[in-house]
Formats: structure tokens, sequence, C-alpha cells
């Protein structure tokens, strides 16, 4: 095809038919090739204008390719690209670049941390600090648990998840029993186990004393003992002698050691508590003489002599 349409020259057919004249006939061929080529260029406007808008084209390109300026419109093999790239980014691995607009995105963002929001991946160097944290006086561990109640028949929960069950107690306890028998104090049993971490227990009932029975004559003496399930806390005994005088708030406590060798009659200490155990506060009389009263006071200006006071019950973990 010609290179320019509208050219109007008459093509040339050329017959050798003798070798004589032959070196005449090839350069009238040149000639007639060389006059058309020269003709078509020179005569072709659309090809010039083309070339000159091309170059006009090519001048105007962004010589840079900024930001944004590009879209990936082919995505094959992009995923196993992507795949070959590092699967983890490690701290230090990204820096922003650009930070508009992201005062906004956090402002949109949770402005409370509530319970349960975090969770701590690195504990390194935390026991450390939290040992070095004191229960008081410089010196102790910290207090995991702490309940003091009223024995009030009321139900709560420990640390632990378990139900500790308080007794209610509404009235007078006359304990007249006599050694070797013991009657449980009301308000005293209970069934627990202490946090996880737990190194030391303290188990207290407190209640009031209104002084000897009235028309009785000569003290009332009492013993107290603590029991740990079956086991007798020895280091826990206390001897009350109680007369006509002797009245008041009254304070049975005992500690118990977590984490030595196991000997809770004798020193009160535990290798481990790791389930629910009884304990317990019981009293008898040494000689029986009328009834020893508990949960009372001896007199109050509102209500008369000899009126009910309930009693306390206190447990403490310390680590």
């Amino acid at each position: 095809m010609p290179l320019n349409p509208n050219y109007s020259g008459v093509q040339q057919n050329i017959q050798i038919t003798e070798v004589n004249g032959l070196q005449s006939s090839i350069a009238a061929i040149d000639l007639r090739i060389d006059g058309e080529t020269t003709d078509r260029l020179n005569g072709d406007v659309n090809l010039s204008n083309s070339l000159q808008a091309l170059e006009i084209t090519v001048n105007t390109k962004q010589p840079i390719i900024n930001d944004g300026d590009l879209s990936i419109s082919k995505v094959s093999g992009l995923q196993s690209a992507i795949d070959t790239k590092q699967a983890i980014i490690n701290d230090g691995d990204l820096s922003i670049s650009k930070v508009s607009g992201l005062q906004s995105a956090i402002d949109t963002k949770q402005a409370i941390i509530n319970d349960g929001d975090l969770s701590i991946s690195k504990v390194g160097g935390l026991q450390t600090a939290l040992d070095s944290l004191s229960g008081g006086g410089g010196g102790g561990g910290i207090c995991l648990e702490c309940i003091n109640v009223y024995c009030k028949g009321q139900t709560l929960t420990t640390k632990k998840g378990d139900s500790l069950v308080i007794e209610n107690v509404s009235a007078v306890q006359n304990i007249t029993s006599q050694t070797p028998t013991y009657t449980d104090i009301t308000g005293s049993t209970i069934s627990y186990r202490p946090p996880d971490g737990a190194k030391l227990v303290i188990y207290t009932l407190q209640t009031q004393l209104s002084g000897r029975q009235y028309d009785v004559f000569g003290n009332q003496d009492a013993q107290f003992k603590c029991f740990y399930g079956a086991n007798e806390i020895l280091p826990a005994r206390v001897f009350i002698s109680n007369n006509r005088f002797a009245f008041g708030y009254i304070e049975f406590s005992v500690c118990i050691n977590i984490g030595g060798t196991y000997d809770p009659v004798n020193s009160a200490t535990l290798d481990g508590w790791d389930t629910l155990q009884t304990l317990k506060w019981s009293c008898a009389q040494q000689l029986q003489n009328g009834s020893f009263q508990l949960h009372t006071k001896y007199g109050f200006t509102e209500g008369g002599l000899d009126t009910f006071s309930p009693p306390k019950i206190k447990i403490e973990a310390f680590s």
C-alpha cells in the first residue's frame, strides 16, 4: 500500500527481455523508486503531522510519578508475590510517614479502657515488682482477700470462685457442755480455700460475752479450740474465766501458714491448700456451772441486760 493514499504517480511495470541494455534499465528503475519515495514522503501531510503530534504528546507526559498516580489493573500473580514477603512485622519495622487524619481516627476509638479490655503479653519482672510491694510497715505480703461479715446467713463468692456460706445466728448461745465434750460455736463454721499464691490465712471469730450467768455463783471457766478439718490447731487454744464483771468483745484468731512442712496440729503449717477445708471454733466449760453465754452483751441503755449481739467472722489471705 502507498504511504500516501493521495499519491497520483503512475506505477511503471518493467519487463526485461534482453540482456542488452540491462544497465540502462536498472538506472531507470532506481530513478523511478527514488522519485516515488521522495514524492510520497514529502507529500504525506498526515504522517508529518502525526510525528509532530507524537513529539508534543511525549513532551507533555509527567516526568515523575507521585504517590497515588498509579493503580494496579492486573493482579495475576500478586498474591504469590505478597506471600514471598515478610510474614510478620516486628517492632521497629514500620514508620508512619503520613499522619493526616490520624488524630480524627484515634478520637473515634475507645475513650475508656474497661476491665478485661487489655491483656499483658510481657510479664518479665512483673512478679519481682509485685514482691517488692509491702502489706504495711515495710514487710509482709500483699492482702489477696479479706472477708469480714456479721453472721446473717449470706452466701459470698470468694476470690477462688467458691461459694462461702455464712451461718445465720439470731440468738444467744448457751454453752453447757463440759470437757472433754465441745460444742461448735454458732456462726464459726465455714468451708474455705484461699486464692492462688496465698502463704498466710488468718481466721478470726468475733463475739461478745456478758459476764457470768445471773444467779450463778463462782467463775465460769471455758476453753476454746480451733479446727482445720478434723485437726485441732493447738497454738489457737484459748482459756477464759468469766465472772460477773468480766464481759466485753472477744476475738479468737488463728494464723495458718502455707508452704512449709505439713503440721497443722502443732505449728498451724500446711504444705498446700488446694481444696475446700472446714474451719470452726468450739467451746466447753471446764466445770459445768450454769451456762456459758456467747453472742450477748451485758447491758445497753437502750435495750436492757444480756441482749443478743450477732457474731462476726473475718478471714484474710496474704501472699
